[in-house]
């Protein structure tokens, strides 16, 4: 593991609670979260999909005859597809899918992740899967965002990788929170690397680990977040965060 990696990404999020109440504000005339409720949203989701997992991280598919451009697998056609647009450019830059239980070929309802993890597959059935979502794939496109911050640089706008990254994540779980609401789950699981489940932690959005870690493109940490009660402790103790989850823009 590369720790020297995970400390420089766990900086994205500093103690700094001043920072954590405000990047969203500072960056809330640049960035926006939408829901690719077209097809042709949609077309822009997978290409962003395939250009982040595919071109950026050499992940290659198992299926030669699968489009490497527009990424895809079963559980699309069940989920919801979220892009982050770059209001200056009106650009998107990066997305979000929310994966609803399906039952694929005629089988019981699943989620990925629980399909991956046998502790993760215990816990849906012990909270029931109608109550559960799936929070897959936070991407951004490294040549999006250098068009970004291209643009940026000549606008001389201050802007640092970690602001940029807090920005569009608040933007992602705002409408994730959104979502969750109106579909009336109450829990999210997800696999996640480590560092973004610190990452989110540090703003009391707690994805809690269950079982051991999964090596599915790198390792991964199968987890949950109870979605009631991070809201409670939300309110709590950042009401800044919380006001701008719960409002819309």
């Amino acid at each position: 593991m590369n720790m020297k990696k995970d400390e420089n990404r766990d900086r994205r999020f500093s103690i700094d609670k001043s920072f954590l109440e405000s990047h969203f504000e500072r960056r809330g005339e640049l960035f926006k979260t939408i829901t690719a409720d077209h097809p042709h949203l949609k077309d822009c989701f997978y290409r962003i999909r395939g250009q982040a997992f595919v071109s950026d991280r050499r992940i290659i598919t198992k299926d030669p005859v699968k489009n490497p451009i527009l990424e895809k697998d079963e559980y699309d056609d069940h989920s919801i597809h979220c892009l982050t647009l770059f209001k200056p450019l009106d650009l998107f830059i990066g997305g979000m899918r929310i994966i609803k239980p399906s039952s694929p070929r005629g089988y019981k309802k699943s989620l990925p992740s629980a399909d991956l993890s046998p502790a993760l597959r215990n816990f849906v059935d012990s909270m029931g899967i109608d109550v559960c979502i799936e929070v897959s794939r936070f991407l951004l496109s490294r040549e999006r965002v250098e068009l970004m911050n291209h643009y940026m640089s000549e606008k001389n706008i201050n802007h640092h990788e970690e602001t940029i990254y807090a920005s569009k994540l608040m933007y992602l779980i705002k409408k994730m929170h959104k979502v969750i609401d109106e579909t009336g789950s109450l829990y999210a699981i997800a696999s996640m690397e480590a560092s973004l489940i610190r990452i989110l932690k540090k703003m009391d959005l707690e994805f809690i680990p269950v079982g051991p870690a999964i090596n599915y493109f790198g390792t991964i940490h199968p987890c949950y977040i109870d979605i009631t009660k991070c809201a409670k402790i939300l309110e709590e103790r950042n009401p800044k965060i919380y006001n701008f989850l719960i409002h819309d823009e």
